[in-house]
């Protein structure tokens, strides 16, 4: 548990939202499942993932917590550009730079170096819970 690099992530002071299914509910969210603040205090306190949680969420709490094999059997099966996110964020928490790289291109988003795996993961998560 802890941070995923070097860098903190911020607080996340937004709040839920309702405003439908913008990002799908099949691999990603559905609407108002938890904050992204919410998704990290989970995944630094509890010892699972909140029940029903969306598979890309699930990847990313188990990113956070640790869990990198488990985040990264959901992650890979998953193909779309947000399941490409998670998967680039992935091989950069494992210092696999250039295989983040071809992931971050297929997920449609700029490759972003090691020291900001913290604040990836928390625009990801903010970006798949709509908040």
């Amino acid at each position: 548990m802890g941070t995923l690099g070097p860098e903190r992530l911020p607080p996340q002071t937004r709040t839920r939202t309702r405003h439908g299914t913008r990002h799908g509910t099949r691999h990603g969210t559905h609407p108002n499942t938890m904050t992204s603040a919410e998704l990290l205090a989970s995944a630094d306190r509890d010892s699972s993932p909140p029940p029903g949680l969306p598979p890309l969420l699930a990847a990313l709490w188990h990113a956070r917590h640790g869990n990198w094999d488990s985040a990264h059997e959901i992650a890979q099966d998953i193909h779309s550009s947000d399941g490409s996110w998670v998967h680039a964020l992935l091989h950069l928490i494992e210092g696999d730079t250039s295989n983040a790289a071809y992931w971050f291109a297929r997920a449609g988003r700029p490759p972003v170096p090691t020291s900001q795996t913290d604040a990836e993961w928390l625009r990801i998560a903010s970006h798949l819970c709509g908040s």
